[in-house]
């Protein structure tokens, strides 16, 4: 269960409103605050989970059929912006992403080898040479790194920790030029420690052996300066 706050989704169709996922959805996240205030193992805060709920429940807006790529592409507006810049810090940016990457990470999501109960269910109702369109279409946007406030302390203590355990496969600081890895550079801190989180906790599944491997050893307070060193980033 993605971030401990959902409870149920009915699924994501590409035709018709979802009227219905927006009213289960509501449901759950507001009949049941225990889901609010406990944390998930692996030091994942989800204390914020109120906060983010009307986002969420934005999110669940109608969704169309289109026949190009930058029509297929405005789905995913509801939640990455129209450009492709989110404005919330618990979804990344995709715009100026890398298309290999994007291409992957959807298709993990739709074969369900990602965690992720909104994206999973919103990519089955895509084809994979659709999923392969909308991810050309955001990797050929540019880039924009997140306007974001930063911990100095946090930011030194990350760029310690990137340089001993991220530079192989990220480059010195995540920016858009290092390699085949997904750029860092700018990306929200709050949605780059969650997904950290991730890659430890067993029930999540992430398949990426490099990161596990990368990651071991790691308590959450190293999650959060790697974040924060990333997200100050240029």
């Amino acid at each position: 269960m993605e971030y401990g706050y959902v409870s149920k989704m009915v699924l994501v169709e590409k035709r018709g409103y979802i009227s219905r996922a927006r009213r289960d959805l509501r449901n759950s996240l507001f009949s049941r605050p225990s889901l609010c205030s406990k944390p998930m193992e692996g030091g994942i805060d989800v204390n914020n989970t109120m906060r983010i709920a009307s986002f969420i429940l934005g999110c669940a807006a109608p969704f169309a059929v289109y026949a190009d790529a930058a029509g297929l592409a405005r789905n995913c507006a509801h939640c990455h912006g129209l450009s492709g810049h989110s404005s919330a810090e618990l979804i990344p940016h995709i715009a100026g992403q890398k298309e290999a990457y994007l291409k992957a990470v959807l298709l993990d999501f739709k074969q369900g080898k990602r965690p992720s109960l909104f994206m999973s269910r919103l990519a089955k109702g895509y084809t994979d040479q659709e999923l392969d369109e909308v991810a050309t279409h955001f990797a050929r946007l540019p880039w924009q790194p997140g306007t974001q406030a930063t911990d100095s302390e946090s930011v030194a203590r990350g760029a310690a920790l990137a340089k001993e355990r991220c530079v192989v496969c990220h480059g010195g600081n995540g920016a858009p030029g290092n390699g085949s890895a997904p750029v860092l550079a700018g990306q929200w801190a709050a949605y780059l420690k969650t997904e950290l989180g991730k890659f430890i906790d067993p029930q999540m599944r992430v398949a990426d052996p490099g990161m596990r491997t990368a990651l071991v050893g790691l308590a959450a307070a190293d999650f959060e300066a790697l974040a924060q060193f990333y997200a100050s980033q240029r």
